[in-house]
This record gives C-alpha cells, structure tokens and sequence, in this order.
C-alpha cells in the first residue's frame, strides 16, 4: 500500500522500530539495513543473523525490498521451537490497489518517489522479430524517462507495459505478456534527481473499421496503478 511503501522509504539503519506481537507486548528493533534483493535472493539472510526480516511483495519488478533489524530486548516467555512443517492449501488474495486514469504525459508516484515522463509512441506491426499473436494487433512502444524525488528510489521496467484500456480494466490482476525491445527499461535504484531513461512495449488493437483501439501505458507500483492515455 502506499502508506507502507512510504513507511519503508523512510527506514534508516539503527532507526527504532516498534511491533505489537500477538500476546500484545511490544517488542522494539533496530534496523540494520534496507537493501533492495533479487526475487530469489535469500542468501542475504544465511550471511547474516537477524531478529526479523520483513520481505515485501506486491510490486511488479524482479526486486523486492528487504528490511532487516534485529531485536533490542527479548521478548517475554520466548520460546524456541523447532515447527513441524504442514502443508497447507494457499488462499489467493487480489492485489489491492489506488488507479488512476490520467491523460497527462507527466505522471508523479508520490509513494514510490518516483517521476514518469512519456514521450510520444510509435505503432508498429514487429519489434525485432516479434509479430504480434493475432492479425488484427500491433505493437506500440513507448520512450520513457523515470526521475527520482528522493534519494534511493527504485524503479523497475517490469512495473510498466502498454496495453489496451478494456484489457487491462476487465481482467482481475491481469498483467500482459512483456514485449522484449531495444533499449527496454531496466531495474535499479536512483537519488534525488538522477533519471532513467527507455522505452516501454505492449500488444494493442490494429486501429481500422470497426476496431476501436484505446491504449494506455499502465503504471504500476508503491500500491497505485496508473493508467495513461496514449490516444485520447
């Protein structure tokens, strides 16, 4: 959500952090670090020994942030055990976001820190070797320029795609297939300033009659999906 996303930004090594356990006590860390870790990535926890690690989903990039701290006094009545391991049936939970449909070229990510900048697209029937999965589709790609408010914003180009506007709002958590291009946008972290720059590519409607095509560049990230009209 962006009330968490805004929480972790703030994060500093050796901040205080207070949790509320179950039996109601309050336990109270020490941050040790906040790095940004690959999807798979847990070796960073067997290198280390930490109280907590607080691993956050929920973002389209193939990063995650992590937040290690390590507890300052112990909590009462603790126990270790050694759990048994139980299978258990995963319940599937809609990812819960803010959208906002805008036609604005400039677009601000306030929770993620992060500014967008979208230049005119250019349609086109193949990227590459690439032709699209149906005739009546084309390409769109479109140059993108990311720009950090804050210092250690992360920004991934798996968090943005072109698609169509009826594709995208009729389908729950639907995400289209990533469209390889030169110049793609990539993954990394920027400070207060800093920009990054490449292009963004989608499947959309082959604009004849009888066709209507509404594209938009979507947006997704710190709990907001923007949703960008490209040909309003």
């Amino acid at each position: 959500s962006p009330d968490l996303a805004n929480a972790v930004a703030q994060l500093h090594e050796d901040d205080q952090v207070n949790l509320r356990l179950r039996s109601g006590q309050v336990v109270e860390y020490r941050v040790t670090s906040v790095e940004r870790v690959k999807r798979h990535q847990i070796e960073l926890l067997t290198e280390r020994d930490p109280s907590i690690a607080v691993l956050l989903y929920g973002e389209r990039t193939g990063e995650r942030t992590v937040v290690l701290a390590k507890a300052v006094q112990q909590a009462e009545d603790f126990v270790v055990f050694t759990p048994e391991p139980v299978i258990a049936t995963p319940t599937p939970i809609p990812v819960t976001h803010t959208q906002v449909i805008t036609s604005a070229r400039v677009v601000t990510n306030a929770a993620a820190g992060l500014v967008l900048s979208i230049s005119p697209c250019n349609r086109a029937m193949r990227v590459g070797e690439q032709e699209p999965p149906r005739s009546k589709q084309q390409f769109l790609v479109c140059p993108v320029v990311i720009r950090a408010t804050r210092d250690g914003a992360a920004y991934s180009g798996q968090s943005l795609t072109v698609t169509e506007y009826d594709w995208i709002t009729e389908a729950v958590d639907w995400w289209p297939q990533p469209v390889s291009v030169v110049g793609m946008l990539g993954d990394g972290v920027l400070n207060d300033g800093d920009t990054a720059g490449g292009n963004v590519a989608g499947v959309v409607i082959k604009p004849a009659l009888g066709q209507k095509s509404t594209p938009v560049l979507v947006w997704e990230q710190a709990g907001v999906q923007y949703l960008v009209e490209l040909e309003p």
